[in-house]
Formats: C-alpha cells, sequence, structure tokens
C-alpha cells in the first residue's frame, strides 16, 4: 500500500501576520495553488493570523515543483504571491516509507556524527553538551532517513556560541527592535510567557520603498543575542479598487502578449509551442491594477521534448529481479487497465537458496523461497516510457532441479561451484552398511547429505593418511549430495571412496558361541555358533559390526 506523501505548509502563517500587521485591515483568506495550476487553487478561511496544513502531494512525479500562496483581507484586496521551489524525490518501495531515524553533527564533522529514533510524534528534541566547543560561529546539519533507507538531503543551520557570565537560569527576558538602522529609537519589550513576539508598528510616517527591521533579545544574565535583520518593502496604496486588470506574457525573449484579466480572476492560456526547439525555455508574466501598478516578473522554466506517433501505448515492459527486461506488445491504446496486464512467471529464477530448502528423492528437485521483486514500464509509439512501478512479491516457491552426477568407487569429478540459485547435485547407489568416504576441495561451498527416502544424513569427519574427509555409513542404498551457494566463481571437485569399515566382514560360520545383537540393541541370537538363517545385513557380533550375507 502507497502511503501518502505531504507537504507541510508554515510560511503561511508568516505572510498572513506580516499582511495584518502592515496593512491594519483583517486577513480573512489564503489561497494556494501547486505547479501554476491557478484554476485549481484551494482556498482556505482564515479565522485568524495563523495557518498550518498538510497537503497530499502523492500524485506528483519525481522532480522539480512549486507552490504558490497569497492572501486577501476584509476589503477583497490580495497580496503578491509568495512562489516556493520543492523537490520531490523518488522512493525506493511502494510500501511505508515512514521516517525512522535522524542523524547530526557540528561543524562538518560527518565522521562524528550521531544518530537516534525519530519519536512517534514525529518531533526531535536535541539536548547536546556543547561545552566544548569554542566560542564563535558553528554549524549544525541534519538529515533523517525512511523504512526504505532513503536518506534526505542534509538541512544546515549555524548558530553563535557567545560566553556566558553566569551557569544559572539564562530564559529569555527581553526583546530590542529597530527600524533602518535607527538604533537609537529603537523599541523594546518583555517576551511574552510563550516565547511568541507579536509587534504592531505603525509604519505609516516610512517613505514608499524598502527598509529593514532588526531584533535581538536578552537573557536573565544580560546576554544579548546576536542581530536579526529583515527587509520588506512598503509600496504605495491608491485609494479605492486596486483590482488586477490586465496580465503580460512573454515566452523565451519573445514578443509580448498583453490580455485582460477575466471577471472571475483566472487566466487559462492555450499557447501554441509547436515552434519551439527542443530543450529548456521559459514562461514570464507579471500584472497590473486599476491604478497601472505594475507586480513582479514571474519566471518559470519548462521542458520541451518532442515526439513522434500520436501518444497511444503500444508496449508494456516487465523484469524480475536484476534480470533482463522482457517486452509485451499489446494493441494501440490511450490506456491500459491493470487488469488486462498478465505476466508470466516461467523462467524466474531464485537469486539464491534458502537455508529453509526441501529435497525430494524421488524427483530429485528442490523447492525454495524467496522474496523477489518484478517492475512494470509502459511505453508510447514516441518511445516514451511511463514512470516504472516496482512491486515486492514476498516468499515465492521456486522449484529447483540440481545437475545430479553418478560417482562409483574411485571416482572424481570436477564441477563449477553453485552460486545464486544453483545446485550441483552428485549421487551414490550401494548396499546398506557401505561406508563412503567423501573428498570435497576447491571453492567455499554449503552442502548437504541425504538418504534414498530424503532425510538428511549429518557426515562424520574421519582422518585418512591425515587428511580429513567426510564419511557416511548407508543405511538406505543411496544417498545424495547437494551443493548450493558458492560466493564466487570457482571449481570444487568430489572424489569418491568406498571402504570396507572397521570389523565388518563376510561371515558365515563362527567356532565360539557368541551373542548376536541387532544395530539397534536387541539380542537376536544367544551363544550362537553359527550365523546360518540370519538375514543378510549389519549386525553387533563381539562389539563389532559384522556384515552377514549368506552363500550363493
Amino acid at each position: 500500500m502507497n502511503r501518502t506523501r505531504y507537504l507541510g505548509l508554515s510560511l503561511l502563517t508568516l505572510l498572513c501576520y506580516m499582511t495584518a500587521v502592515a496593512q491594519g485591515p483583517t486577513v480573512t483568506k489564503c489561497e494556494y495553488w501547486i505547479d501554476q495550476q491557478f484554476d485549481s487553487r484551494t482556498t482556505v478561511t482564515m479565522t485568524g493570523t495563523e495557518w498550518n496544513s498538510s497537503i497530499d502531494i502523492s500524485a506528483l512525479r519525481a522532480g522539480l515543483h512549486s507552490i504558490a500562496f497569497r492572501v486577501a483581507d476584509n476589503n477583497g484586496l490580495y497580496s503578491s504571491a509568495l512562489v516556493k521551489n520543492f523537490l520531490l524525490v523518488q522512493g525506493t518501495g511502494t510500501a511505508d516509507n515512514s521516517l525512522q531515524t535522524y542523524e547530526y553533527w557540528f561543524d562538518q564533522k560527518f565522521d562524528a556524527k550521531k544518530s537516534g529514533a525519530i519519536p512517534t510524534g514525529g518531533v526531535i528534541n536535541i539536548d547536546e553538551d556543547i561545552s566544548a566547543l569554542n566560542y564563535g560561529l558553528h554549524s549544525i546539519a541534519m538529515r533523517v532517513v525512511d523504512k526504505n533507507g532513503v536518506v534526505s538531503s542534509a538541512l544546515t543551520k549555524n548558530f553563535l556560541l557567545v560566553q556566558g557570565t553566569g551557569t544559572g537560569d539564562n530564559s529569555l527576558q527581553t526583546y530590542e527592535y529597530w527600524i533602518d538602522q535607527d538604533f537609537g529609537n529603537r523599541k523594546s519589550g518583555e517576551i511574552p510567557t510563550g516565547g511568541v513576539i507579536n509587534i504592531d508598528e505603525d509604519i505609516s510616517a516610512l517613505n514608499y520603498g524598502l527598509h529593514s527591521i532588526a531584533m535581538r533579545v536578552i537573557d536573565k544574565n544580560g546576554i544579548v543575542s546576536s542581530v536579526l535583520t529583515k527587509n520588506f518593502m512598503k509600496i504605495q496604496q491608491q485609494d479605492g479598487d486596486n483590482a488586477l486588470t490586465t496580465y503580460e506574457y512573454w515566452i523565451d525573449n519573445g514578443e509580448h502578449q498583453n490580455a485582460a484579466i477575466p471577471a472571475d480572476g483566472v487566466v487559462a492560456l492555450d499557447l501554441d509551442i509547436s515552434a519551439l526547439t527542443n530543450g529548456l525555455h521559459t514562461f514570464n508574466y507579471m500584472t497590473r491594477d486599476k491604478a497601472g501598478l505594475a507586480s513582479a516578473t514571474t519566471v518559470k522554466n519548462f521542458l520541451v521534448k518532442k515526439v513522434e506517433g500520436d501518444g497511444k501505448l503500444i508496449a508494456i515492459d516487465y523484469w524480475f529481479n536484476d534480470e533482463p527486461r522482457q517486452r509485451i506488445t499489446i494493441d494501440p491504446a490511450e490506456s491500459v487497465d491493470k487488469s488486462d496486464i498478465v505476466i508470466p512467471m516461467d523462467g524466474v529464477k531464485p537469486r539464491t537458496i534458502s537455508e529453509e530448502y526441501t529435497f525430494d528423492a524421488t524427483t530429485k528437485t528442490v523447492k525454495t523461497t524467496e522474496t523477489i521483486t518484478v517492475g512494470i514500464q509502459v511505453f508510447n509509439d514516441g518511445g516514451v516510457g511511463s514512470e516504472a512501478v516496482v512491486h515486492t512479491l514476498e516468499n515465492m516457491t521456486f522449484t529447483v532441479t540440481p545437475l545430479f552426477e553418478a560417482l562409483t568407487d574411485g571416482d572424481t569429478s570436477t564441477k563449477d561451484a553453485p552460486k545464486g540459485g544453483q545446485m550441483q547435485g552428485f549421487s551414490y547407489t550401494g548396499a546398506v552398511g557401505d561406508v563412503i568416504y567423501w573428498d570435497i576441495t576447491g571453492e567455499t561451498v554449503s552442502m548437504d547429505f541425504y538418504d534414498a527416502e530424503g532425510n538428511p544424513i549429518t557426515p562424520v569427519t574421519e582422518n585418512i593418511e591425515g587428511k580429513d574427509v567426510l564419511a557416511i555409513e548407508l543405511t538406505t542404498t543411496a544417498v545424495y549430495l547437494l551443493t548450493y551457494g558458492a560466493t564466487a566463481d570457482g571449481e570444487i571437485t568430489v572424489q569418491l571412496t568406498k571402504k570396507v569399515a572397521d570389523g565388518i566382514r563376510e561371515v558365515v560360520t563362527t567356532v565360539k558361541p557368541v551373542n548376536v545383537y541387532t544395530l539397534g540393541g536387541v539380542l537376536v541370537r544367544r551363544g550362537a555358533t553359527t550365523l546360518d538363517g540370519l538375514s543378510d545385513g549389519v549386525y553387533i557380533i563381539n562389539g563389532k559390526k559384522v556384515y552377514v550375507r549368506r552363500k550363493r
């Protein structure tokens, strides 16, 4: 399930507040729109000087976007539009992309970064000891990581560490502000309990044009902060109606076009850009009101990419894991329903062999499970593809048929070490009681032994002539060796040797009376002087294994 992505808005608070203070009338509503879609703008009624909201941007494509907003007062006058750009990056999956952890570091010392889990509420509080820092300017950088492991860009903020005069309460007490560097006429006030300072300043005496406001705060120890300065523009307001009347636009450095703004304030442009060349272009526009005052020019970039054909969908590409793409050709269509897309799973192979695989000795096949990814991308007749969609399929079951080689006593076989989803098998057929020595050398691989019924066998390591080999005594008439999981290219060599185990001999008669036991410890003969009549097999006689075979 896709997790909806949201864009948080807080800059409107500052815009709405400054408008209310500077112009006097009450702000009644805010409007915002994304990517110049003015006709799709959203209007929000303002009940105070602050507004916070979240906007669903899950339908937007990855890339650069813009958001614009403006406010209106109770006289119907609109502010100029404030436009901000933001980058929407593409996620690595369709699952939960909630933020999980954060990292931060000081003064570009990334190697000394610290990290932590993001609390449920999403608010990160950092209580950091900075007593070791020198007095002066420093920086703190932070980034976050989501559930898919996608890392955000780093947000860096500068701060000034000044020398304190006390170790007690350093809470902020008062503030001072002044306009246009007129420090001698600065004004001051006490900081409210909530810590929010609202300044209602009469700027009617200021000339029209660019001005600045500066502010600093003072703590309980008398320590003064650095000065924060912001610029603002006072523009001449005409008495009466200042509604927008005309707009002017042009592309690149081309001819300017003028037109009247419709009564509803919505300008819909149907521009012919067929003559433009492929590449980056600019769209420029400005507006004028009834008093003839012109707005600032807004410049937007756009990309022209011309394609052949009529844009109908003709093909669907799909792929599994890291395997090559496969293409399905479809009849040209305006759209494709996902229920009409059938992707064949034939030929899909696992990338690894699970440690929990099962072996069927009857069919000599292996069942293994794995989580795989499948990607889908649609193309039109101009060769332009849609955004690729990648799905995760968990616990998919695959049937693997190992390549088996039958070995006999004294055989040596060299094979490529099996990697990924491959398996190499070896088999031996003999009699119950046969002891088989397996000497396996070469590339490191995982290996498992099974009897003729598919039951796992645990080999015993024995030292034969100074060399460690794996020994297996047959309890059924066959044994299978499966190898897999090589991590590098190479070969494996298997040498098989059949040995007669200590104490196992062909016995027909015995002179001394003996007790005869099965391998399970069951007494089948007491004080026997002959073994005639016993079934062929392995028995315990005088504490040794004896293979009894009747004469033929």
